[in-house]
């Protein structure tokens, strides 16, 4: 109680009655101490002990049974399990690694007790990482927060009927249907709009988007990404079918020799858009190699603002997803600070960072 001690009497014992019954100390349905033998423990008198008990009282975590006693209530076994958050996200890496921990920062901070399960390897060891997250998900969570993306096994979702709160994080990409769930989604569209805006705005007009293969599925990240780029072509009334244009690269494998065919082209791009600051490691590499001065000769922004920005040769410009909103979102709907309905989807606006990898294209001024 030492940190309570400026605060009365009463709230003191109130606190840490509160707190023994959350530790576990007292279980639902125990008899707590008599306000006798509280009054001995703490050394107050008996209408502080009451004011005590009557305030808990009210807030459903005793019960007064007459001559029996206080009792810890039996709902206290429910405020237990709503307390527990289970977590369905990547938990590695510059963006989600730091991303999780802040959540699970948060969570307690809201006295949510948070289980995280690391999703990093689905799409690698598919079936071997489902079995992990049916196991997760066979315990009781009182809140699930998962990131949507599209290898996620959602049909497992479909099977887990005992949790008050399903809240989808970051991405929500699938053609089931959760009405119950609210999402808290990272805006792709606005992020690709921020990128190539800023890019058009500083005079590029042949720019080069450095992507993941966009998937089939209508509902896939990466097609949001490309309807915002073309939407900033379109605002500026340019046509992206002239000054855009679209190039995959491979995660698992070495990109430099298409990027050295690209960037040594006589109508090579002035400006590459590439989704993952990791990514334009290669393009600087390459640039090297072929003597183009960045950003002088080209201009890169990258995406997610991650820490692998100030560790190029010239800082990266990149788009900040602005993880802090959404968590800070997810801890209001949880906190009941903010209203949101059951289905409602909350688009969260990235912002982008300006550092010095952006230039003019010299050869448009002149």
């Amino acid at each position: 109680m030492e940190e309570l001690r400026y605060v009365p009497k009463y709230i003191q014992i109130k606190k840490n009655l509160e707190r023994q019954i959350k530790q576990g100390i007292y279980s639902p349905g125990d008899r707590i101490p008599t306000e006798f033998e509280l009054t001995k423990m703490y050394g107050v008198s008996r209408i502080t002990v009451t004011n005590a008990i009557k305030e808990l009282v009210n807030e459903g975590l005793l019960v007064r049974a007459g001559p029996k006693g206080t009792f810890v209530s039996e709902i206290e076994q429910k405020i237990k399990s709503e307390s527990i958050a289970g977590l369905l996200l990547p938990a590695r890496g510059h963006l989600f690694g730091e991303f999780s921990r802040h959540l699970v920062q948060n969570l307690h901070a809201a006295d949510y007790y948070s289980f995280v399960c690391d999703t990093s390897l689905l799409a690698r060891h598919f079936r071997e990482e489902k079995k992990k997250i049916q196991r997760f998900l066979s315990a009781e969570f009182g809140t699930l927060i998962v990131d949507g993306v599209s290898i996620f096994p959602f049909d497992l979702l479909l099977q887990k009927k005992d949790i008050d709160r399903l809240i989808f994080i970051f991405r929500f990409e699938t053609s089931l249907l959760f009405p119950q769930a609210i999402k808290v989604l990272s805006d792709y569209d606005e992020g690709g709009y921020l990128a190539v805006k800023h890019l058009l705005e500083l005079g590029h007009r042949k720019i080069l988007v450095w992507t993941y293969e966009p998937q089939p599925e209508p509902y896939f990240y990466i097609h949001s990404l490309l309807a915002g780029c073309r939407r900033a072509f379109r605002e500026s009334r340019l046509d992206p079918g002239e000054s855009f244009s679209l190039e995959t690269y491979d995660p698992e494998r070495s990109n430099e020799e298409k990027l050295t065919k690209i960037l040594s082209g006589p109508d090579r791009p002035t400006a590459i858009f590439a989704f993952g600051d990791v990514r334009c490691g290669e393009i600087f590499s390459v640039a090297r190699k072929l003597n183009l001065s960045i950003p002088e000769d080209l201009a890169i922004v990258g995406y997610y603002n991650t820490p692998w920005c100030e560790k190029f040769d010239v800082p990266l410009t990149s788009i900040s997803v602005e993880e802090e909103s959404m968590v800070k979102v997810v801890r209001y709907i949880l906190e009941d600070k903010m209203d949101f309905a059951a289905g409602e989807t909350i688009l969260i606006k990235p912002k982008i960072a300006v550092r010095s990898s952006c230039g003019a294209d010299k050869s448009r001024k002149k």
